[in-house]
């Protein structure tokens, strides 16, 4: 998949987080350590994702709406082992089989 020509969709209510410093602030304020397990919410192209998995961080496990994002998001990130993936909705996860 090219994200180039991938558009965000309004009804999943897609923003993308671009903002370089904002997202170091953010991996800044959230004091990461080497036994956090993360719970990322719609990781849509990754940037937020890509930067708590350079960090100490020991796992990152992301949920996605949008199907069209899961190959791109399992390619992107398929070397990194402290990465999992799964499509669904929030509501309708059960976290405790996380």
């Amino acid at each position: 998949m090219n994200f180039k020509n991938y558009h965000q969709k309004k009804r999943f209510g897609q923003h993308w987080l671009v903002n370089e410093k904002i997202l170091k602030l953010i991996i800044e304020v959230a004091d990461l350590n080497k036994n956090d397990f993360i719970l990322e919410i719609g990781p849509g192209k990754g940037a937020l994702t890509t930067k708590l998995l350079d960090s100490s961080i020991r796992k990152l496990h992301a949920i996605e709406l949008d199907k069209d994002l899961i190959n791109f998001l399992n390619i992107k990130f398929k070397n990194n082992e402290k990465f999992s993936l799964q499509q669904g909705d929030i509501l309708s996860v059960n976290l405790d089989s996380i």
